[in-house]
């Protein structure tokens, strides 16, 4: 396996998610798309990129559809509240499921209420939900491009 070690993700209302997969075109039979990332001297450089509906916006949801939150910045506090997510389970499929998915039809859902269920379990769902989609797209990406990612940078609004 190469090793590589870029990988960018866009965290915004959805995610772009770039993964370096250097000087020769590869394609995914997975759905992720092969762009190209720059060019320098001629000589492109490409990359995989997978987008994904909903991550920046399940906040926004939890807070202006839910009013579980107040604003996005009492995420942390109230994830970090309770141990664990308490086998409380957010699908973010609002608009859809994107990379590496792919299942337009899909819809949201939020799985493992019990009574001992707390506002923080569903806002630590909503979290883990983002991080969940990102790791199997930046998982598929890599399978696909045979390289082991040490590094991803973050960026956009919702970080």
């Amino acid at each position: 396996m190469i090793k590589l070690k870029n990988a960018k993700d866009t965290f915004c209302t959805g995610s772009s998610v770039l993964l370096n997969i250097g000087s020769e075109m590869i394609r995914s039979d997975s759905g992720i798309v092969t762009t190209i990332a720059w060019v320098d001297a001629g000589k492109p450089t490409y990359a995989f990129e997978g987008i994904t509906n909903f991550t920046g916006a399940t906040i926004a949801w939890l807070q202006n559809q839910m009013e579980i939150i107040t604003s996005a910045a009492e995420t942390e506090n109230l994830a970090r509240s309770v141990e664990d997510n308490g086998g409380v389970y957010l699908v973010p499929a609002f608009v859809g499921l994107s990379a590496p998915y792919w299942e337009p039809h899909a819809k949201a859902a939020i799985l493992g209420l019990t009574p001992h269920s707390k506002k923080a379990h569903i806002v630590r769902a909503g979290l883990e939900s983002i991080a969940y989609r990102i790791r199997d797209v930046l998982s598929l990406m890599a399978q696909n491009a045979g390289v082991e990612m040490q590094y991803i940078h973050a960026d956009g609004g919702a970080v």
